[in-house]
């Protein structure tokens, strides 16, 4: 096999399973070498308190999950390189609209600097939060993945526990059921 052929095989691969993103660091980007995209990454096993994450937004506002207490927090990892990301993020817009106050979407981009994204977003016209992915976030949300596929989705349920982990292959369906399911626990708590 010609290394040309094995490197179409491998970009085929990538633009089936996902984007492998840059790790956050610089340095890690030019001193790693990316492996081949992971399918779903695992679901949570003990719904993992993740309130004290910070989320480092653009336009410099530090916040903690934990800020969002009493809301569903959708984190979506994605990159501006990343067709299946950006094809994503428009569905995501509208779902936020759709499931009201109770829900915050935030955009967490994999690129390697917050202004490609945030440059991205305004040509694009879109209104979701951006905050970059920072090493924390890779300690506890990719907990031993050198490299990550993208798209990723990470739901936090009201009181700051992971509820549920898509991979590439999640679907928009899978995710709308997953918000639908911790809203409709949050009001039958309260009634």
């Amino acid at each position: 096999m010609t290394k040309t052929m094995v490197m179409a095989i491998v970009a085929a691969a990538i633009l089936v399973a996902g984007c492998t993103p840059q790790p956050a660091d610089e340095n890690k980007a030019r001193a790693s070498t990316p492996k081949a995209p992971t399918k779903a990454t695992a679901q949570p096993s003990d719904a993992a308190d993740v309130s004290a994450v910070a989320i480092n937004l653009a336009g410099g506002e530090k916040k903690k999950i934990s800020d969002y207490a009493g809301k569903v927090v959708v984190l979506d990892f994605w990159a501006t390189y990343c067709k299946p990301c950006i094809e994503k993020l428009p569905k995501l817009e509208a779902a936020e609209k759709k499931w009201g106050p109770g829900v915050v979407v935030i955009a967490v981009t994999t690129d390697p600097d917050l202004g490609t994204a945030t440059g991205w977003a305004k040509a694009h016209k879109m209104g979701l939060p951006i905050a970059e992915y920072t090493d924390e976030m890779q300690k506890v949300f990719f907990k031993g993945e050198e490299t990550v596929a993208i798209p990723q989705t990470r739901v936090i349920d009201q009181s700051g526990k992971l509820a549920k982990s898509w991979g590439p292959d999640g679907t928009h369906e899978e995710l709308e059921q997953e918000v639908q399911a911790l809203l409709a626990d949050a009001g039958k708590s309260k009634g």
